[in-house]
């Protein structure tokens, strides 16, 4: 069995407290899970190194979060700052950016969420601060792919940087709404900080070390039984508390679509604390592979769940992670799926952040990857994603705009994944199969799109492919989903899943791991059975008959051996004859001596499905 290395924390099991720092949602349960997110230009976040940017460290914050147990928990609050208007390009209310001073004192003992624009992070950070807030996030106006390592500045030369004490984040604007559409619903409580030792009993898992289904949408045609769909199942498990933890459970479930636990594992660990284990395949301790003697059609849910022994979780907002796959006859999707409509679920519009030098992208190719045994099975009609456009502006729709969205064969996609990310401008080898030209002609700013191929393109068994969306300048944003996180299983499957490319001038610039494990394009790949698309390919052949007119028999012609019925109708419609014939050599015959003399119809049904048709002449 292959054994699973994750690249992003190689070097052994224990870890080092600076770098579990985190943004984490406590509750309700809808915003629970880690957030990726950015932090100031400040020493007291691990994650920046000072003297990186040197002119830009003018923060006054006191905190050193390198130091375990620090941290703030609170609830969230959105900021009203009273400025009147709307963002012409994101249409959210001005008064929620913060960037003029909030009267009084509403946000006291709270941590405020304002939206990035046009005013400095100082400033909205210092009236945040002024108006009591604890803390800041914000949301950006983006979903940035490199979120993590874009700090926030606050210049030497600006008099405020001083003047604020408190911690800033920022998070992407996906994470940010769906912050603040639960903040509607209700509190919302979020952690700032070091989690090590924080808490005496605390152990947890990280989304970014939780294996998922290799595909969420699967085609049933690709999942008969257990040998044609299965995956493995697997995570890390932390000790974040203050306190060694022994005999603890890490249970992996999977319900069928009628709600029934059809699988069911446990593994037992003990964790010192500050220490990780590991639970993948070919470690030491590791789950049964998942698999189903039969797949019926439905949503699937798998749930992994950490309990201590014995004793309650002080922070059990990361013991438990949750994915589903829907089985189904219509779509193959690396993304989630709605179970009633099978479309993409799509969380986010996204687009890389502009080129340094300025300016836009020459052309964007947004890909999703996929492979199976069985493929040979399908044939992909077409594609469903989401596509918009930035601005709320009426004089900027999707009108006039267009993409190409195409089916390629990825011949070197296994070289591609050993060369490793870093090397981005190793050439990808990519034929066309299938491809369309689609242009918008609705005045939206978002649509949901079909991109039909002409023809249904059968696959071939273990061969890459990838359904891809070009953009040739125009800035558009395409659907992802956020819901999932390939880090984990892609190491497993060594291939890249969602790979990102950017033309600027005349360098390309693939990036396998696209936008981060965490972003999927929502494609719902469209597939039929690839044994109707024979027999389509195979109706309406075309066939002569001769001679024409004829006395009495006449010859037929048609590119298909094998067993036909042939039957003979008038002008009326009426059968006046019908024949069962074998065409061997594409040649067969039948005898009209019988009919009178007129204008015929002659119809060829062959016993695949195939059919042809030409009209005679009876002397």
């Amino acid at each position: 069995m292959k054994k699973i290395i994750l690249s992003m924390l190689i070097g052994g099991t224990a870890f080092f407290a600076s770098s579990q720092v985190v943004v984490v949602g406590v509750s309700p349960a809808a915003v629970q899970g880690n957030y990726t997110f950015a932090v100031q230009t400040d020493a007291g976040w691990p994650s920046y190194t000072p003297g990186q940017f040197p002119d830009s460290e003018n923060w006054g914050m006191p905190l050193d979060f390198s130091v375990v147990g620090t941290y703030i928990q609170d609830t969230l609050v959105l900021v009203n700052d009273g400025t009147a208007g709307t963002d012409p390009n994101l249409g959210n209310p001005l008064s929620q950016e913060g960037c003029n001073p909030t009267a009084g004192n509403p946000y006291a003992g709270k941590i405020a969420v304002l939206r990035r624009n046009t005013c400095s992070f100082v400033n909205k950070a210092l009236y945040a601060q002024n108006a009591g807030a604890i803390a800041v996030i914000v949301v950006d106006n983006i979903d940035d792919a490199n979120l993590a390592n874009n700090f926030m500045s606050a210049a030497d030369t600006d008099p405020n940087g001083p003047l604020v004490t408190i911690p800033v984040v920022r998070i992407s604007m996906s994470d940010g709404n769906h912050l603040i559409n639960q903040m509607a619903n209700g509190p919302v409580v979020m952690f700032i900080g070091n989690k090590t030792g924080a808490f005496q009993n605390d152990l947890s898992l990280n989304q970014d070390l939780v294996m998922t289904p290799p595909y969420h949408g699967v085609h049933s045609l690709l999942a008969q039984n257990g040998t044609e769909f299965n995956f493995d199942l697997g995570l890390r498990v932390y000790n974040f508390g203050g306190s060694n933890q022994s005999n603890a459970t890490v249970n992996a479930t999977v319900k069928n679509p009628s709600g029934a636990t059809v699988y069911d594992e446990d593994v037992m660990v003990s964790l010192n604390q500050g220490d990780s284990i590991d639970i993948f395949p070919g470690e030491a301790n590791a789950f049964p592979q998942f698999s189903l003697a039969t797949y019926p059609a439905g949503k699937y849910t798998v749930e992994y769940t950490i309990l201590l022994d014995g004793i309650a979780d002080d922070f059990d907002s990361d013991n438990t992670y949750m994915a589903t796959f829907v089985v189904n006859n219509s779509y193959l999707s690396r993304a989630r799926l709605d179970e009633t409509t099978l479309k993409p679920i799509t969380m986010s519009q996204v687009k890389p952040a502009a080129p340094t030098g300025g300016g836009s992208y020459a052309e964007v190719v947004y890909c999703s990857s996929f492979r199976n045994a069985n493929a040979s099975r399908l044939a992909v009609s077409g594609f469903n994603a989401t596509v918009s456009v930035d601005s709320v502006d009426a004089n900027s729709t999707l009108e006039g705009k267009f993409v190409f969205a195409d089916l390629y064969e990825w011949t070197n996609a296994d070289a591609v994944y050993a060369a490793n990310a870093g090397n981005t401008q190793l050439a990808y080898d990519l034929t066309s199969r299938a491809t369309l030209n689609y242009d918008f002609a609705n005045d939206v700013i978002k649509e949901e799109a079909y991109f039909e191929f002409e023809t249904p393109y059968v696959l071939q068994d273990n061969v890459m492919y990838m359904v891809c969306i070009t953009d040739f300048g125009q800035g558009l944003n395409i659907g992802y989903d956020r819901g999932v996180n390939f880090n984990a299983t892609r190491q497993l499957l060594e291939e890249w899943i969602n790979p990102l490319k950017v033309v600027e001038g005349q360098t390309v610039t693939w990036y396998g791991a696209g936008f981060g494990p965490d972003l999927t394009p929502a494609f719902g790949i469209r597939a039929i059975d690839a044994t109707t698309v024979a027999v389509e390919n195979l109706l309406n052949l075309e066939g002569k008959a001769y001679p024409n007119p004829t006395d009495d028999v006449i010859n037929m012609n048609i590119p298909l051996d094998g067993k036909a019925t042939v039957s003979v109708t008038d002008l009326s419609g009426r059968t006046v004859a019908n024949r069962e014939v074998t065409f061997m050599g594409n040649q067969a015959s039948i005898d009209l001596a019988e009919l009178q003399s007129g204008m015929y119809v002659i119809n060829v049904a062959y016993d695949n499905g195939s059919k042809s048709a030409f009209n005679v002449v009876k002397k």
